[in-house]
């Protein structure tokens, strides 16, 4: 289990999160509120799921704009396409922007798979394996982080096992 844990508040950018992420080296991360306690789990599956769902814009801006610059020396007046291009160029920067600005709180996984920190790692892998998660925070009685175990930490505590027999 790792005790210092990186979390983050549901009012929280999601720049600072893909930020914390790309840096760390890290994939998720618990979402705590102003009591410490687990109330969500944000990862980086989140935020590309956010980008997929609102990405279509792209696509077609590029190809409305390739088509257009393809003819626009034939045609000297700027035509309802190129204007359309334009118009969703714009929806495409407020898309990022958006992205950017966006908040945990509007993407992160509420209710997440927890564990408290008197459960046994039998029981622990098992839950990770049936609910299919790569992260469970490890929580007190009141709800309160203490933890995290990942896929990682038990990978590398099976190969400390290994190393020592």
């Amino acid at each position: 289990m790792t005790f210092k844990v990186i979390s983050f508040r549901p009012s929280d950018k999601l720049s600072k999160v893909a930020e914390t992420f790309a840096k760390l080296g890290i994939s998720g991360a618990p979402v705590v509120d102003d009591h410490n306690k687990v109330i969500g789990v944000i990862s980086e599956r989140d935020i590309i799921e956010l980008i997929k769902s609102k990405s279509g814009i792209k696509e077609r801006t590029e190809e409305i704009f390739a088509e257009t610059l393809q003819f626009f020396h034939i045609y000297p007046v700027v035509s309802i396409e190129f204007r359309r291009t334009m118009r969703e160029l714009d929806q495409e920067e407020k898309f990022w922007k958006e992205i950017e600005d966006g908040k945990v709180e509007d993407i992160m996984t509420k209710k997440p798979l927890t564990v408290s920190e008197n459960e046994g790692i039998d029981k622990l892998i098992g839950l990770m394996v049936e609910k299919g998660v790569n992260r469970v925070p490890v929580i007190t009685e009141e709800g309160k982080l203490v933890g995290i175990v990942t896929r990682a930490d038990i990978i590398k505590s099976i190969s400390q096992g290994v190393e020592e027999n």
